[in-house]
């Protein structure tokens, strides 16, 4: 598959910098940097239009399609990423199982992705989200945003809604705003 184009590449924040030095002293913390949230969905679910939502949600926050340099230094935001959805049932399984492998499953850093979705089909009225992104790119305060925002997208498309939320926040702007920040101090 052909790389996605590189839209802008930023330097990295301070935090990131010491993530990155934590992980390039040890590549075994790298799943210590896990952030992962798990969603119950008690009901019917469209699959199909959970998998668009969080298409969209990526599309949205350009720090969800972020990977770092060679060098650690910046961090290369592409113009699109495809996220895939990984679908399992319980019975090939468990949802503790699930949640282990997420927490020590090292994500690639210089080539991303730096999330992934993982459902699990317990039954037709029954589902679990495990949604877990690396905390150089996403921390708990943005997790809280990341669910907000898939909650949204993800209700509106089910209502056959047109999708209108505030425009995101762009990781771009807050890391050359941190930058500036660390310069003058």
């Amino acid at each position: 598959a052909q790389k996605p184009a590189i839209v802008k590449s930023v330097p990295a924040t301070q935090a990131q910098l010491e993530i990155w030095s934590s992980i390039m002293m040890d590549p075994n913390a790298s799943c210590a940097f896990n952030e992962s949230f798990t969603l119950k969905f008690n009901g019917e679910l469209s699959i199909p239009i959970l998998e668009s939502a969080l298409q969209q949600l990526t599309d949205r926050h350009d720090a969800l399609r972020a990977s770092f340099s060679s060098d650690g230094l910046s961090l290369n935001i592409y113009d699109q990423l495809s996220i895939e959805l990984n679908v399992s049932f319980e019975d090939q399984q468990s949802l503790t199982q699930i949640l282990h492998d997420e927490a020590h499953n090292a994500f690639d850093l210089l080539n991303g992705p730096l999330l992934r979705a993982h459902l699990l089909k317990k039954s037709e009225q029954c589902h679990f989200l495990i949604f877990t992104a690396h905390h150089i790119i996403c921390d708990g305060w943005s997790l809280g945003i990341v669910i907000s925002d898939l909650s949204k997208i993800y209700s509106n498309l089910l209502a056959n809604q047109a999708v209108t939320l505030e425009p995101a926040y762009s990781f771009i702007d807050f890391a050359q705003q941190d930058n500036t920040k660390e310069d003058e101090t």
